[in-house]
């Protein structure tokens, strides 16, 4: 499991970890977000969540001080959804990761 954190306005940087993630078999991404700063950019993180299925939204207010929290959230959400799998990685959305290298050196860890 890849959990990404990130906030509402970023759909650019979510893609970028969609177009290097999803193709890959056994990975599952998944957007860690804030509460949206208006009702407008709420509608606009709802309907990209209708799309893409990727996206969940901690009630909490964004912030460098409140992190933690949305990073507690995921370990959570990922404990009670993700029970088999194997690694959960967590990274920000503006992180760029040589995912051929991770998934590369995650598989090296399965096979021993």
């Amino acid at each position: 499991m890849v959990m990404v954190l990130t906030m509402p306005k970023n759909k650019h940087l979510r893609n970028r970890w969609r177009y290097d993630i999803n193709w890959r078999s056994g990975m599952k991404l998944v957007f860690f977000n804030s509460q949206a700063n208006t009702p407008k950019e709420q509608k606009v993180l709802e309907e990209e969540s209708r799309i893409f299925g990727d996206i969940l939204q901690c009630d909490i207010e964004d912030g460098h001080r409140r992190l933690g929290y949305k990073i507690l959230c995921g370990h959570i959400w990922s404990y009670q959804h993700c029970g088999g799998a194997r690694h959960v990685i967590q990274s920000d959305d503006s992180v760029i990761i040589d995912t051929d290298k991770m998934v590369n050196i995650l598989l090296q860890d399965t096979e021993t």
